[in-house]
């Protein structure tokens, strides 16, 4: 649906601006302040006019948390399987370790699976940092997934410390191999990445930061009528 005219002032978190930008974009500009969770769509909407904020995704501490269920994997992938690249890494992944899971789970299944893998293999879409990145660290296994460094994962998180990244085929085997060969090395990182994600990407963190800019902005606007 596309956000009401009469509703000011009107405040749009475009998410998924990596796949459907055109009708991100229609949204954009019925809106008063926008703000993307892809740095690339802010980029974007600004190539516009459209004066947008980065704001990343987030997880959900009650939801997204460690379930006391031992490791029943050695790696999993919850989600879709889509695009040539994922499925050929997921095949990959299948061969090399056969202990794993992959399909679909939901809310406390997904935060279970998650909290029975070892590690958690992410290979996102289009470079886009996805509520997987947020949702496995919160789970407190280690995420291992695709460097998305041009798109701002480096500035949330650093690899080796809080999760891990791969860059090609062979790197990625070569650090699950690693990471499930070296099981203290791999529960540091795992914790590390959990504290890191609850301290500062939650959604409670996200929507402080819209209210925050809002209050802002309206700040602003009622300095310049007073004056």
């Amino acid at each position: 649906y596309m956000p009401p005219s009469q509703l000011r002032p009107s405040i749009w978190w475009a998410i998924d601006t990596h796949l459907n930008f055109d009708r991100c974009l229609q949204k954009a500009q019925r809106c008063n302040i926008v703000f993307s969770a892809q740095r690339g769509g802010v980029e974007s909407f600004r190539s516009y006019g459209i004066d947008a904020e980065w704001l990343p995704l987030a997880c959900d501490p009650v939801l997204h948390r460690p379930h006391q269920l031992g490791n029943e994997f050695d790696w999993c992938f919850v989600g879709h399987l889509i695009g040539n690249e994922r499925q050929h890494l997921i095949k990959r992944m299948q061969q090399e370790f056969p202990n794993g899971f992959v399909g679909q789970r939901f809310f406390e299944e997904m935060a279970s699976t998650y909290s029975q893998s070892r590690v958690v293999f992410n290979r996102s879409i289009k470079d886009d940092v996805n509520m997987r990145v947020f949702e496995a660290l919160a789970c407190g296994s280690l995420l291992v997934t695709n460097d998305l460094a041009t798109n701002g994962l480096a500035e949330l998180f650093q690899s080796g410390i809080h999760l891990v990244t791969y860059q090609t085929e062979h790197d990625l085997i070569d650090r699950v191999r690693y990471y499930l060969a070296h099981d203290e090395e791999r529960e540091t990182i795992a914790a590390a990445g959990r504290r890191e994600v609850l301290a500062k990407h939650t959604y409670r963190h996200r929507m402080e930061r819209i209210l925050h800019s809002l209050i802002s902005r309206l700040s602003t606007r009622a300095d310049t009528l007073a004056s």
